[in-house]
């Protein structure tokens, strides 16, 4: 295939994509875990990891792994440098590795160089990797010297390039090696006991910044830690600290005995390492990518076999047609002929297989998928707890955690999940550290919350005593969470007790349940334990059945609230609701340093106390300076001798007026507040407050205009009037209009000498200007209503919150118009709620489309959306699947059309055979155009 196209462009791999195909592994565990799958699917029944000493590769030591697994033969081992390339994928779908890249990837993580050595049948085959051999000699593609020798000789087995290759090779090896010598090279086959096996070194490990290898191989000598990490950080799972304890979990269903340093790890099934185990079925539907990746693929599979058949069957009929033609046709033609037929048929055959098995996955995909989920508590540490998330048995993600285990607390703590998910649900990303769909993980994830606290609910551990007395009957005597069991010995004999000890024979490998004796408490079975030593006399031999602990089946069940626990959750929403608009409600907008500086001088002064009454028409302030501005005001008014406007102007002046005031009070509060005056008199600080408050009255104007020329004792008696209508500003009143009654606000007054006064009332539910009515005093279609949280004292509360008291507008009415543009949001989100349960109403639903439109506030806050909703995909599923039924009929009738078109052709041909004999075998239209043709001649 190499030959095909010699002069096109080849694509190449620079040896930099080591380093970035290495970066993955974020996890320095999962790379090494990679080299343990290879062992795994190698057949391996027992792998060493160890470290040898070595002060002349970076690090000081080299890292082992020896298996003894089926080896690999000199072209195996070449394709291991093809990225991408893995033959597990067509031989099983137990098989962990699927990419072709976790040897590269996973040694590359942990150092620059490694070193294979393999053994099968008769060849012992070699390979070096060395990115430390690239870097130096400056090579920018990957190159890999690999020597094979004789597995019985031990003499190398030269190719085509003769010795000389064989020569540079071990040269290379020798130089960027760890070995001296050809010899120590070839030694290393010794290592591999039996006839088949692989053994990998990796050298020149990666260093932290503080110089020391990231790998800790010291502290331990039964173990390969991770260095430089604070084992009393709590946070840190001994999983993540301890390769040996990541080891013991790695699979789901270990078979393979590993090692490290020589020493034998006690590997466990975590689910039959829980306390209370019970199992939930899951299905759903909702996993479809993998399927349909999978369809896809046997589809385009069955297309290039049909296309290969249909190739061999032309190829066959053509041969078939010009040896007809052909008197005495010759053996090799005829042994030509029947070649072809048979290559016809095979490949027919196969043509057929993989339309039966795309046929099959394509029927599945409208299966549900079914996962089993297993929950326990994890009584021996409560602190480690969450979901263990399997891929074809091989550990992915740990400790991930769900439901209640989100958000702290006792609720659901110390419970460990663990579920096995096949390739054809999820598929796991190249580092095996996560999975590629997160969309249907987290799907997964919550489904596992779901049932987590269905589990919970079914433990009854909350009832009795409770919780906290469930867990100090284990040993969990200490208040803190994380803190350890103790070990006393009824404690420890508590836990043991309720945990079954689950070993496995180191001979047949089969797991056994060892019956509970007080003997064994504290103590571990040896290494070497077999069958024999079990007491159990019933699987006290390897020729005996495997035992396996059963799980419980439990079912799944929704939790169900009773009326009174759904009322109190729709009170406590509604008090939210409430909380966020009181919130929303006092927020201040400051626009400016200025804008600042008049909210805190607002603040700054306590208002005088006023004691406002709607029967006695009077306002009047606590204060003992009312004498002195009794006396100050006639002066002031006298000094105005301009006439008094009409009626029409009244209007006009007042806004205009009362801004200038307005604006005049504001640099006059400043410039008070720079020379650090006396605060204003109680008298001068109503004012303020007054124009701060916006209260747009004409009598207040004509109050602080020097156009009014009145009487002494006529001003005064007009103050007086003037504070009554005062308090009448931002009083609710309801409005007669058109026989029913509207509500608002009074915004402002207009009053006329010896008339009744007027007042401007703005409606809450059109609070635009142009809906505003002027009403007298006194209308019989006009009503006061008792508000006692819109009183004037809370008014003024309210008014301070708002800001910019130099607009033309009062200040009343700025608070009004933004209340009530509040509301109409509110209103119009309500609507866009209404339009939207009407556009979505499922069919059948108990509710027609006109009575959402009159739904209130608090019947869509109790709406039932979780059942709104179901039906809505319950009616939209069933659509879909009547068009599916629609489309599969169709389908149906077109393949029996299809079939019947091509009887009736081959009932035709038969037809012009008895009539011409010499009619050639044709097909579809080629068929039709000759029959025409036929019936034209013969007519």
């Amino acid at each position: 295939m190499d030959e095909i196209y010699p002069h096109l462009t080849r694509a190449s791999l620079d040896q930099n994509y080591l380093h970035a195909n290495s970066t993955t592994h974020e996890f320095l565990f999962g790379a090494l875990a990679e080299l343990v799958d290879n062992a795994r699917d190698a057949g391996a029944t027992k792998i060493n990891v160890f470290t040898n000493e070595n002060n002349d590769v970076r690090g000081g030591f080299t890292l082992n792994f020896l298996d003894d697994g089926e080896g690999m033969d000199p072209q195996e081992v070449a394709n291991i440098v093809q990225f991408g390339r893995s033959s597990k994928r067509l031989s099983s779908e137990n098989m962990i590795g699927q990419y072709g890249n976790g040897l590269k990837s996973g040694s590359m993580r942990i150092g620059n160089d490694f070193m294979l050595f393999s053994k099968r049948g008769r060849t012992c085959t070699c390979m070096m990797l060395s990115r430390t051999f690239l870097d130096r000699e400056r090579i920018s593609n990957i190159i890999v010297p690999m020597p094979v020798w004789d597995a019985d000789s031990r003499k190398p087995i030269l190719d085509g390039s003769g010795r000389t290759k064989y020569e540079t090779e071990m040269a290379l090896i020798l130089k960027y090696s760890p070995f001296k010598s050809e010899r120590e090279v070839i030694r290393q086959f010794d290592n591999i006991k039996d006839r088949t096996g692989t053994l990998i070194v990796l050298y020149n490990v990666k260093l932290l910044d503080s110089g020391n290898p990231e790998l800790d191989v010291i502290s331990d000598p039964a173990d390969i830690r991770m260095a430089e990490v604070d084992e009393e950080d709590k946070s840190n799972w001994p999983e993540r600290v301890s390769f040996k304890s990541y080891v013991a979990i790695l699979y789901l269903d270990p078979r393979m005995k590993v090692y490290i340093q020589g020493k034998k790890v006690r590997t466990k099934r975590l689910a039959n390492s829980l306390y209370k185990p019970k199992m939930y079925k899951y299905s759903s539907t909702r996993f479809k990518k993998r399927s349909e990746e999978e369809v896809r693929k046997a589809e385009h599979e069955y297309k290039l076999a049909e296309e290969r058949w249909r190739d061999a069957e032309s190829d066959s009929k053509d041969l078939e047609m010009k040896l007809t033609n052909k008197a005495n046709p010759k053996k090799a033609e005829l042994a030509e002929l029947r070649k072809r037929q048979e290559k016809s048929r095979l490949l027919k055959n196969e043509a057929s297989q993989t339309r039966e098995n795309w046929t099959k996955k394509k029927s599945s995909l409208k299966e549900p998928k079914t996962l089993d989920f297993i929950f326990g508590f994890n009584i021996t540490n409560r602190q480690y707890y969450g979901m263990f998330i399997y891929n074809c048995n091989r550990l992915i993600r740990m400790y991930e955690r769900v439901g209640p285990q989100i958000d702290g607390g006792v609720n659901c703590s110390g419970v460990i999940g663990v579920v096995n998910v096949p390739y054809l649900v999820l598929e796991p990303t190249h580092n095996k550290q996560n999975f590629a769909d997160n969309k249907e993980y987290m799907h997964m994830m919550k489904a596992m919350g779901d049932h987590l606290q269905c589990y919970w609910r079914e433990s009854k551990i909350t009832e009795g005593k409770g919780v906290h007395s469930f867990w100090e009957s284990f040993g969990y005597l200490s208040q803190s969470w994380s803190d350890e069991p103790s070990n006393e010995s009824r404690y420890l004999r508590s836990r043991a007790m309720h945990i079954p000890k689950v070993i496995q024979c180191d001979g047949c490998r089969k797991w056994r349940v060892l019956p509970f004796q007080s003997s064994t408490i504290g103590r571990e079975p040896p290494d070497n334990w077999i069958c024999s030593m079990n007491p159990d006399h019933k699987h006290n031999k390897c020729q005996c059945a495997e035992e396996k602990p059963s799980v419980p089946l439990g079912e799944f069940k929704k939790e169900t609230k009773s009326v009174e626990q759904k009322r109190a959750e729709k009170a406590e929403k509604l008090q939210k609701m409430q909380r966020d608009l009181d919130k929303l409600s006092n927020i201040q907008t400051v626009s400016s340093s200025r804008d600042a500086q008049k909210k805190l001088s607002n603040v700054s002064f306590s208002p005088p106390r006023r004691v406002s009454g709607r029967s006695g028409r009077k306002s009047t302030y606590s204060s003992d300076s009312d004498s002195e501005e009794e006396e100050q005001r006639p002066a002031r008014r006298s000094s105005s001798q301009r006439r008094q406007p009409s009626d029409d102007e009244d209007e006009e002046m007042e806004e205009t007026q009362l801004s200038d005031h307005s604006t005049r009070r504001d640099s006059t509060s400043l410039k008070r507040k720079a020379s650090n005056a006396k605060p204003p008199t109680p008298r001068k600080l109503a004012a303020v407050l007054a124009s701060s408050n916006h209260v747009s009255s004409s009598r207040q104007v004509r109050d602080h205009s020097p156009k009014r020329k009145k009487k002494h004792l006529e001003e005064d008696s007009d103050a007086e009037e003037d504070e009554s209508i005062k308090t009448d500003i931002g009083q609710i009143v309801e409005v007669e209009l058109n026989g029913k009654w509207r509500r608002g606000s009074i915004v402002s007054t207009k009053v006329v000498k010896n008339q009744p006064a007027r007042w401007r009332v703005k409606f809450e539910a059109h609070p635009q200007d142009r809906f505003d009515k002027w009403l007298d005093e006194g209308s019989p279609g006009l009503r006061f209503v008792k508000d006692d949280g819109l009183s004037n004292g809370n008014v003024k509360a309210k008014i301070t919150a708002k800001p910019n008291p130099a607009k033309t507008v009062t200040k009343n009415t700025v608070e009004e118009s933004e209340t009530n543009l509040e509301k109409e949001q509110h209103e119009n989100a309500l609507g866009k709620l209404r339009t939207c349960l009407r556009y979505f109403l499922p069919p059948q639903w108990k509710m027609p489309k006109e009575e959402i439109n009159n739904l209130t506030l608090q019947e869509l806050v109790d709406f039932p959306m979780d059942d709104f909703f179901d039906h809505y995909e319950k009616g939209l599923r069933k659509l879909v699947s009547n068009f599916r039924t629609q489309a599969d009929q169709q389908r149906t009738i077109a393949s029996n059309c299809k079939k019947e078109l091509e009887a009736t052709r081959q009932l035709l041909l038969s037809t012009l055979r008895k009539v011409e004999p010499d009619t050639p075998d044709l097909e579809g239209e080629a068929l039709m155009e000759h029959a025409r043709n036929f019936v034209e001649e013969d007519t």
